[in-house]
């Protein structure tokens, strides 16, 4: 189709988990009798997949045209899979036992390793995982992947009826790349909406809370402020000086917080992707709006206490 550059086919695309899992050994190195057997995650593509969805060859080779059943089976493994068994960097040319405890299995030789796959989410951590040729080990379903130079969706209806046009009773439904990484994000949207809410229901309560404290702290000491007022003080001095109070306290209480977030890094890094527990931008913004808030929350308790008129006070004391 026009607009399309490539095209490929794959068990099971990346961010939609594996095609399966299952036991392998290493020749001269495990054996599928041991007692802790080694699993891998799978998935089986056809020779354009990792040109179309753009996972870098390492080194070796993808899968040919002749691989066929009747030629010796092959596989691409992921560079955490050949890490993990050939830290030297030597994976190719290795054969890999796929199979379990008594089983023959199926000898597979390594041809090339491709760059790591996030295949559950952004977050978690990539698995080793093996690609089988398609021509060696069919799938029941594929999903086919197609990399375009146009808007993905603009080709969503000529690529129904191309594909329809083969087979008229395949299912067909279209999704652009990011339908899949936005879906692996919408609980992760949805905890940091409740966060947010519950966040601005903190900050308000703490508005609440300093503005009674600092209304508090002016009614119990009308008395003082008014003799401050009556030996010359200047009313600007005066709310400063119950402003500064108030916010030393709640530098005091963003001190403690700093400390209490940074203790409870680990349960909060389970929430975030690509941003720090430890972020200091995000620390600092965080303490700078609460004190914003504070000096908004303290304005009017001070503002009344400087208004306040000191031969009244004195007298009614």
């Amino acid at each position: 189709m026009p607009g399309v550059t490539d095209a490929g086919a794959v068990c099971t695309p990346p961010l939609e988990g594996e095609c399966g899992d299952y036991f392998y050994s290493i020749p001269g190195q495990t054996s599928p009798n041991d007692a802790d057997a080694n699993d891998a995650n799978f998935n089986i593509v056809d020779n354009g997949y990792f040109r179309t969805a753009s996972i870098r060859l390492l080194t070796g080779r993808s899968f040919l045209p002749t691989d066929t059943a009747s030629s010796p089976h092959v596989t691409v493994v992921n560079e955490t899979f050949a890490r993990k068994w050939w830290p030297a960097g030597d994976a190719i040319g290795h054969t890999v036992l796929f199979g379990g405890r008594g089983e023959n299995g199926n000898l597979l030789q390594i041809v090339g390793i491709v760059h790591d796959t996030k295949q559950f989410s952004l977050d978690s951590a990539v698995q080793p995982e093996l690609f089988f040729p398609e021509t060696q080990s069919p799938a029941q379903a594929m999903v086919l992947l197609a990399r375009t130079a146009v808007d993905p969706m603009s080709l969503a209806s000529s690529a129904e009826q191309a594909i329809q046009t083969i087979d008229k009773q395949v299912p067909v439904r279209l999704h652009p790349m990011s339908y899949f990484v936005e879906r692996t994000l919408q609980q992760r949207r949805f905890i940091t909406l409740l966060l947010t809410i519950f966040a601005g229901l903190a900050m308000l309560l703490a508005a609440l809370g300093i503005f009674g404290v600092a209304a508090y702290a002016v009614t119990s000491r009308r008395a003082e402020i008014a003799v401050r007022l009556a030996l010359g003080a200047e009313p600007g001095r005066v709310k400063t000086w119950i402003s500064a109070q108030i916010l030393r306290r709640v530098a005091a209480g963003c001190a403690i917080g700093i400390a209490g977030s940074l203790l409870s890094r680990q349960i909060v890094s389970r929430f975030l992707y690509g941003v720090s527990a430890e972020d200091p931008a995000v620390l600092t913004g965080a303490c700078v709006a609460l004190l914003a808030v504070a000096a908004i929350a303290v304005w009017l308790p001070a503002r009344r206490a400087a208004k306040i008129d000191p031969m009244q006070t004195l007298r009614a004391e």
